[in-house]
């Protein structure tokens, strides 16, 4: 399963941010979901490198993933090797008449 996601969300003591990016969720083999985020505002961007708890065979997408900042430029540039917490709500998804699944979240870093 994988999540693709875009929006804006809120970036703890930072402010508002645009975000693009996704997470993909453990397959048969078991291990950590994983993924990365793409944030950036007027000022300058931040590259999140997410990963999820460790979880058994065909686990559950998770609601807290662990982040590194792995690349920060402009304004954020102090920021990278940093790291923090993740928390994503999902709303369940809906198939639409074209074949696509869409669902909606709500995200924010702390």
């Amino acid at each position: 399963e994988r999540r693709d996601f875009f929006g804006k969300i809120n970036f703890a003591g930072l402010g508002t941010f645009d975000v693009t990016g996704s997470v993909r969720a453990v397959a048969a083999a078991g291990g950590r979901a994983t993924g990365t985020l793409y944030l950036s505002d007027g000022k300058g961007t931040i590259t999140l490198n997410l990963r999820g708890p460790v979880q058994a065979a065909n686990g559950a997408m998770p609601s807290e993933f662990v982040y590194t900042v792995t690349k920060a430029t402009g304004a954020y540039g102090h920021l990278r090797g940093g790291y923090g917490l993740v928390h994503v709500t999902f709303a369940p998804p809906v198939q639409q008449p074209a074949g696509a699944v869409v669902g909606g979240y709500t995200m924010r870093v702390s």
